[in-house]
């Protein structure tokens, strides 16, 4: 089977899940305390190829793509994950609020950097967070994401028209 319709395929599903993520976020746009998603790409592993009569590595193949969803845990002021008690809200002592030098964020929510002591905001309890979608970013987000996938049903589409001739080519022959 062409591996090329594998690996256009995985790219194909990898943006329609981004696809759906940046939707929640266009839905979500006035919601109080919503957290956009953002989903990362990232390719499969690639396998090292090798000719099957002499043993001599032919070289990698990569396997297409595939969304990197991280699920880390929120981290209190001890350094250790805020748990949720029995009414469904955090201990607010759990919370910690820092200022971080050279933040990156990397995954879904996830920023990393050194805390650089106590920022200057303050943690309300009862208080309603606004959304942090931006329906501009995301409408940007959802045109890319939109060409990325069509441009795997092109590659599919080629592809299977390259198999359609060497099957006739093939078949036609004596």
């Amino acid at each position: 089977m062409e591996r090329g319709l594998y690996i256009a395929a995985s790219g194909m599903l990898a943006e329609q899940v981004r696809q759906d993520q940046i939707a929640n976020d266009l839905a979500n746009g006035s919601t109080p305390g919503y957290k956009a998603d953002r989903a990362t790409q990232r390719s499969f592993g690639d396998i090292l190829l090798a000719n099957s009569v002499t043993g001599q590595t032919v070289g990698p193949l990569g396997l297409g793509s595939r969304i990197d969803s991280m699920g880390n845990q929120v981290m209190g002021k001890n350094g250790g994950p805020v748990t949720v008690g029995p009414t469904g809200r955090p201990d607010p002592r759990q919370l910690g609020l820092f200022n971080l030098t050279a933040p990156r964020k990397i995954g879904n929510s996830y920023v990393t950097g050194a805390a650089a002591g106590q920022a200057t905001g303050t943690i309300r309890q009862g208080a309603l967070e606004g959304s942090n979608a931006d329906p501009s970013r995301s409408m940007v987000d959802m045109i890319a994401s939109f060409r990325a996938f069509e441009s795997g049903q092109r590659v599919i589409h080629t592809i299977d028209e390259t198999l359609q001739k060497a099957s006739n080519i093939v078949g036609g022959l004596p």
